[in-house]
């Protein structure tokens, strides 16, 4: 089992991915429907990552957002990586921690 987090530059962009390897479809309306979980994988749609960069006068924290679409990735059968996912692709389970600048959401 490996874990993917992967980073879109929008949100748009991570459902033509989604579109293009299957994982999403649309529905009778025309949205993006995301298939969050097969015997094969699981995905969390994580959206922009919201840190804290301080807190202002009042001691209340200062929030920013990344702009970027994340998503989390679990891959329980050994999937190949779509072609082009390479792109997307910030970190692996097998690389050890997370880097700093990025979410640290995990599996529950």
């Amino acid at each position: 089992m490996i874990d993917y987090l992967l980073k879109f530059d929008t949100q748009e962009q991570a459902v033509q991915f989604g579109l293009d390897n299957g994982f999403v479809s649309f529905d009778e309306d025309g949205n993006p429907v995301t298939t969050l979980a097969t015997h094969t994988y699981a995905l969390a749609i994580l959206g922009p990552w919201i840190h804290q960069t301080g807190t202002d006068e009042d001691g209340d924290p200062i929030f920013v957002s990344d702009g970027k679409h994340w998503v989390l990735f679990r891959d329980a059968a050994n999937l190949e990586v779509p072609t082009g996912a390479d792109q997307f692709i910030v970190w692996t389970s097998e690389q050890g921690p997370r880097p700093e600048n990025a979410p640290q959401t995990a599996w529950a």
